[in-house]
């Protein structure tokens, strides 16, 4: 104390001059001993608790539900199979949002629960259930499909621009801009996300931007309020970026592609002419709800990013650089290049076979990827798959749709995205588009004007925010870690404001959205004869 107090800086307002001169006192080695020392002792005190992970009470409830539901019947007569489909969704869900166990190890829990309940049937024959055999088979392959590469690839570009800390100078220039306007720092962040995740899909997005946010938030505490905003923000941003362009999310381009197949032609000009005003002004709409709601006053200042400042250009940078464009135009134009490359996902692993086979990221990068996300996202499509097979969607969603009113174009539409945001809180994005939107198609053209509700109950997919695990980029927050290897958030979080800015997105779909749709698409659009042919 003494020998600050005779420092220039100790009595200084100067927020700047103070982080200079104390990072010039304590090294940057030596806070990260210090780190790696915490994390250390804290690994070892758990070691000795057994069940630390553990939450006995909800535990048990998610296992009484469980048994409930198999022994009480609540789906129709002779649906054994989605009876069992439901205590299994029920004891998933009430596991994940309860935290009973750690998240990826109850999405561990669904392969074998599925194999157990004999919930899959065959295809071929949908009557038929699988033997134990043949849905191991079936469940082992749903593990890891084209999204689990698109996200690896994202992860590969995050570790890219680790090794020569660009993610250092992006953050760093953005403190530089933003360092005493903490609320202004989270729109830049929240619009990096959607910006992103207009082109690079919102499964990737949500990857690269965290990894520009981590030097940031290391400096603040575990319970930060102002951590805690900027990550639901940036989860939030990605969920309306998935709205932004037909390639932003797959349920915008099962839209279009069921829209054309029924004749109705929705081309990528317009969709962006719709999407951008209403994803931009739901954006801010979600900035100033979170500042509301959230109130992050423990951020005065964005803390001074801590980084070699003279570091040089270097041939590595130009090609991690050049590369990374290069990946994101073809993921951008894959509706030119897909007759090409065929699927997103094999763009990303070019990419990875260039970084991994020339040595500039190596096998520890590979083995440091977020593992637990990955598989925690591949128990989600376990999950969803076995939803979809055994019926009970189907069911739920057929049920809802036959109380629906008719005639009233605009009624419907509310009906249909109230039910598609309650249907999609509970599964991922991805299988809600791809049982729902069919459906909707044929109830849409049923009542004339099939372009207004269709593309209205897209949005509603991607404004199902809720729970953390309704979409990626909210399971990519929630699993974000500090350097004790806790999260930052909990599910509590996220319900404290997803449920809310769910329906406010609703209602904006339902206002703004409609609005927007008719605009510029107009309120009649006739049949293409070629496509009523096909």
């Amino acid at each position: 104390m003494e020998r600050l107090a005779n420092e220039r800086f100790y009595a200084s307002n100067d927020i700047d001059e103070l982080l200079d001169r104390v990072f010039g006192l304590t090294s940057r080695d030596k806070l990260e001993a210090g780190n790696m020392e915490r994390r250390m002792r804290r690994m070892q005190g758990d070691q000795n608790s057994l069940l630390r992970k553990v939450k006995i009470v909800p535990f048990c409830i998610s296992v009484a539900l469980f048994v409930f539901l198999l022994l009480v019947r609540i789906t129709p007569k002779g649906e054994d199979v989605q009876q069992r489909c439901l205590a299994m969704l029920v004891f998933i869900t009430t596991l994940w949002v309860t935290e009973a166990l750690p998240y990826f190890a109850t999405a561990l829990l669904v392969p074998p629960l599925v194999v157990f309940l004999h919930i899959l049937n065959d295809k071929a024959h949908p009557n038929n259930l699988l033997t134990a055999k043949q849905s191991a088979k079936e469940v082992m392959s749903m593990l890891v499909n084209h999204t689990t590469i698109l996200i690896m690839g994202g992860y590969s570009i995050s570790a890219a621009f680790s090794k020569c800390q660009i993610e250092l100078y992006i953050a760093a220039f953005l403190q530089r801009r933003f360092k005493k306007s903490p609320n202004l720092f989270l729109l830049a962040i929240m619009l990096m996300g959607l910006f992103l995740s207009m082109w690079i899909s919102n499964h990737t997005a949500p990857v690269l931007c965290v990894s520009v946010l981590l030097p940031i938030i290391r400096d603040f505490p575990t319970d930060s309020t102002y951590v805690k905003t900027l990550l639901i923000g940036l989860a939030f941003a990605c969920n309306l970026g998935g709205m932004m362009t037909p390639i932003s999310s797959l349920q915008n381009t099962l839209a279009v592609s069921f829209l054309e197949k029924a004749g109705y032609t929705v081309t990528f000009g317009q969709w962006m002419a719709m999407a951008i005003p209403f994803c931009t002004v739901g954006t801010i709409l979600c900035w100033a709800f979170l500042l509301w709601v959230m109130d992050p006053r423990d951020a005065t200042y964005i803390p001074q990013i801590v980084y070699d400042q003279k570091q040089k250009i270097s041939s590595l940078h130009v090609v991690v650089v050049s590369m990374t464009l290069l990946t994101i135009f073809l993921w951008a134009s894959f509706s030119v290049t897909s007759a090409t490359f065929g699927d997103l996902g094999i763009i990303s692993m070019m990419f990875m076979f260039i970084m991994f086979g020339t040595g500039m990221l190596s096998q520890f990068d590979f083995n440091s990827f977020s593992w637990h996300i990955l598989f925690l996202i591949g128990g989600g499509n376990v999950l969803g798959d076995a939803v979809q097979r055994s019926g009970l969607l189907d069911t739920l969603s057929q049920t809802v749709i036959h109380a629906l009113p008719s005639g009233n174009v605009w009624m419907v539409t509310v009906s249909l995205c109230s039910m598609v945001i309650c249907l999609t809180t509970f599964v991922s994005h991805t299988v809600a588009s791809i049982i729902l939107l069919p459906i909707i198609v044929q109830m849409a053209i049923q009542i004339g004007h099939p372009h207004i509700p269709v593309i209205c109950c897209a949005l509603a997919i991607s404004a199902a925010m809720a729970l953390p695990f309704s979409s990626f980029p909210n399971i990519n927050s929630l699993l974000v870690l500090d350097d004790h290897g806790q999260p930052y958030l909990e599910v509590k979080d996220f319900l404290r404001v997803g449920v809310t800015f769910s329906l406010v997105t609703m209602a904006l779909i339902v206002t703004l959205g409609y609005g927007l749709i008719i605009l510029v698409l107009g309120y009649n659009i006739d049949p293409t004869p070629v496509m009523v042919g096909v």
